[in-house]
């Protein structure tokens, strides 16, 4: 942070139409929190270097913190600024955070976590990484009885006439762009009612606060229309679900040069296959981070575009990675990365990128091995269906809560107390679900049993 953009943010803030400057931040399942400042009180240090923090409760913002810790303080991040072009015309900030002496808190700042990730990145092994984001999520209109219906009866890509959907889109499309959110495309997806709005490669830091940015103007937008925006990751049992499909690429420092592909960029390189196996060999047991709730485990069904095991191919959608993607970025028009399907569009961005980003570097060194049994490219009969537990996506969230708590390699990333954090919440999700008796087995057993 500089005196430059402490400067711009208190000039932001002081435009007479400011009606609030919001604080942002996340809990640890990736829901928005915010603090709301009037104009007057919001300033800067006597030397201007960094903008005056708030204090506020970190034992209420789930997993962050217990009540022995709970005094935090939100400290605005003056790079990250955006002015939604909504009626309340809001000044928007995300936040660090730091503990009543001004240290960072790393246990409870997922934000943080990631950034510091990436700063390791580019000092210990020399590269930079970007990742380009594809989101999807679905419009319903709400019905008298509480019930919901698509909001359209359309496919992909279609575009029959001129409709309510249609516009919305373009609006979401606008405030993306007004607020530094740089869009690839938009359009429908395969299901009713669905869609898809893919983003321009980032560094992951700043992709990951779009995210969340995005799902913002989706829901403010299509709740100004009348419709409900959802990103549950399987809203409708016969539809497809939402994912958040990201392309991960990885650049040597300060150049241009791809490391995860060989100069002719068809290649996996040997630092590239490395990263395919991290990818693979760990995204089972850090799957508590990129798709946490009970609903993520009933995306993953066969013959749908949502992947069932854990490997690399070109082209199979049963796989959760492939090579040989392009990269949609103004700097990168051509260079190919890693796609990744198994994130769900309801994750916490912060912990996604930073469990990706991990299991994908942290076999780099010393880029000396690879294993072909995660590469299949022909899993079309039983015979060659993957043998290995760590091959497969966990059928549901316990089995996703067992990995997860085995991991060595999550307490690496995260430490202990963020991790016992996450095993905590959801594991009570896990038994809250587990007590419920669904509409399902009342229809099927109640009168037979």
């Amino acid at each position: 942070m500089t005196i430059d953009t402490v400067t711009k943010a208190l000039a932001e803030a002081r435009k007479k139409d400011t009606q609030f400057i919001d604080l942002w931040l996340t809990d640890i399942q990736g829901n928005l929190k915010s603090i709301s400042i009037p104009p007057g009180q919001f300033r800067a240090t006597d030397d201007r270097s960094e903008l005056l923090p708030r204090s506020f409760d970190g034992s209420s913002v789930m997993g962050m913190t217990d009540i022995a810790n709970s005094d935090l303080m939100a400290y605005p991040d003056a790079c990250r600024l955006m002015r939604f072009p909504f009626k309340s015309n809001n000044l928007v900030l995300f936040s660090g955070i730091r503990d009543w002496k001004g240290m960072a808190f790393y246990q409870g700042d997922w934000r943080y976590q990631l950034k510091t990730k990436l700063t390791r990145i580019h000092e210990d092994l020399k590269y930079q990484v970007k990742i380009a984001a594809e989101l999807e999520f679905y419009l319903f209109l709400p019905n008298p009885d509480g019930s919901f219906n698509p909001s359209d009866a359309k496919g992909y890509f279609d575009l029959a006439t001129i409709s309510i959907e249609q516009e919305l889109l373009a609006i979401i499309v606008t405030d993306a762009e007004q607020v530094g959110i740089r869009v690839n495309r938009a359009h429908h997806e395969g299901a009713k009612g669905q869609f898809e709005i893919e983003l321009q490669a980032e560094e992951p830091l700043t992709m990951a606060d779009n995210v969340i940015a995005l799902r913002h103007i989706v829901r403010t937008r299509a709740k100004e229309q009348g419709l409900y925006a959802s990103f549950m990751p399987k809203p409708m049992m016969a539809q497809e679900g939402c994912g958040l499909h990201l392309r991960l690429a990885v650049f040597h420092k300060n150049s241009d040069n791809n490391a995860l592909y060989e100069s002719d960029l068809k290649t996996l390189s040997i630092a590239g296959k490395s990263a395919v196996v991290g990818l693979c060999r760990y995204s089972r047991e850090l799957m508590l981070a990129t798709n946490q709730w009970v609903n993520s485990y009933k995306r993953f069904q066969p013959n749908t575009d949502a992947p069932n095991y854990l490997i690399c191919s070109e082209h199979l959608r049963a796989t959760s990675f492939h090579s040989g993607f392009s990269l949609d970025n103004d700097a990168y028009p051509v260079q190919p990365s890693i796609h990744v399907t198994h994130p769900d569009a309801a994750c916490n961005p912060y912990l996604a990128f930073n469990a990706l980003i991990s299991a994908a570097l942290t076999t780099q060194e010393p880029y000396t091995w690879f294993d072909d049994e995660f590469f299949e490219e022909k899993l079309l009969e039983d015979s060659k269906m993957p043998k290995h537990s760590h091959q497969k996506i966990p059928e549901d969230l316990g089995q996703a809560i067992e990995a997860f708590e085995k991991s060595e390699l999550a307490v690496d990333i995260w430490g202990k107390v963020l991790c016992v954090a996450l095993i905590k919440q959801k594991r009570k999700q896990w038994h809250n679900y587990q007590k419920q008796v669904s509409d399902w087995e009342i229809g099927h057993y109640r009168e037979v049993l």
